[in-house]
């Protein structure tokens, strides 16, 4: 279940897009020579980072959450004898009939 503090994938993703943007920035004003002085003078800059920033913010995001998530364990799959066994305990129940079973039966061993 998921806490209260824990973080949505869409905050995830704002907050990566948003870092993204200001690393990309401060690249851009390294590459110009200085930083603005003034907001008139940061809109080149700023304007340029933008997309870039924000993508590459955007993928971070994906790869450290996808990588986090490699933590749960895969979901097992049932086996041909284990859905035998539960249609056979279906049919010993009661729940399908003996011609029931037999159509299912023959549906699981054609699969």
């Amino acid at each position: 279940m998921e806490s209260k503090t824990s973080k949505s994938m869409g905050e995830k993703v704002f907050i990566g897009a948003l870092l993204g943007w200001a690393g990309a920035f401060i690249l851009m004003c390294m590459i110009f020579g200085s930083f603005p002085k003034k907001l008139s003078d940061a809109q080149y800059p700023l304007f340029l980072s933008l997309a870039p920033g924000a993508i590459i913010g955007i993928i971070v995001t994906y790869v450290v959450n996808k990588s986090s998530d490699s933590n749960v364990p895969p979901v097992k799959q049932e086996t041909l004898e284990d859905r035998l066994i539960k249609l056979k305990s279906l049919l010993d129940q009661g729940v399908l009939t003996k011609e029931e079973f037999e159509e299912q039966k023959k549906k699981i061993l054609e699969n």
